[in-house]
C-alpha cells in the first residue's frame, strides 16, 4: 500500500483546504474534493481490484478497461514506491517501441498484474473462495494514450483471448 499516515493526510487535507479557499473555492469543496484524493491514496490493491471488478459486473463486456489512476495505485504497492503517471506512461511508450529498459519492464509489469488480477476474477473461475483462487485466464492488453500531452490519459483495455 502506498505509504501514507492519516497525520500526514491530515496536513494534505489543510494544504488543499488552504489552497482552495485562497483559490476562491469553497471550503466545503475543497475539503470533499481532497478526502476523496486520501480515499484513493489509501486504497489497498485488495480495494482497486474489487472496485473494477464490480463495475464490470454492474456491465459486463467483452473488456475490461482500466484508468491510469487504478494502474498507478495498484502498481505502486506491488514495486513498494510511488508511481506517477508520468513514470508510467514513459515506461509504456519504451514497452511498446522495443525499447524497454530492466526498470521500465518491472514498471509494465507492475501494471500488467493488475489487469490479470482483475482478468481473472471477471472472466476465470473462483477455484478457492477462502483463499482468493482464481483461474488462469489468457488475455491480451492494449495500452491507449501512453503518448498523450497529459499522461493521466492513459489506460489499458483488458481482451479475453
Amino acid at each position: 500500500m502506498l505509504a501514507i499516515t492519516w497525520p500526514q493526510g491530515l496536513q494534505f487535507i489543510h494544504w488543499v483546504h488552504t489552497l482552495g479557499c485562497r483559490a476562491g473555492v469553497l471550503r466545503r469543496q475543497a475539503s470533499c474534493v481532497s478526502l476523496k484524493y486520501i480515499n484513493m491514496l489509501l486504497m489497498d490493491q485488495e480495494q482497486i481490484i474489487a472496485k473494477i471488478v464490480s463495475a464490470f459486473k454492474e456491465e459486463p463486456r467483452n473488456k475490461i478497461i482500466i484508468s491510469c489512476g487504478d494502474l498507478c495505485l495498484y502498481a505502486s504497492e506491488e514495486l513498494g514506491r510511488e508511481l506517477s503517471a508520468e513514470s508510467l506512461a514513459k515506461a509504456v511508450a519504451t514497452f511498446e517501441e522495443g525499447e524497454a529498459t530492466e526498470a521500465d519492464e518491472s514498471i509494465v509489469d507492475a501494471a500488467t498484474s493488475l489487469c490479470h488480477q482483475v482478468s481473472k476474477r471477471c472472466w476465470g473461475e473462483c477455484l478457492d473462495v477462502d483463499e482468493d483462487e482464481w483461474s488462469e485466464v489468457d488475455i491480451s492488453t492494449e495500452w491507449s494514450d501512453y503518448d498523450s500531452e497529459t499522461a493521466s490519459d492513459l489506460f489499458v483495455t483488458v481482451y479475453q483471448d
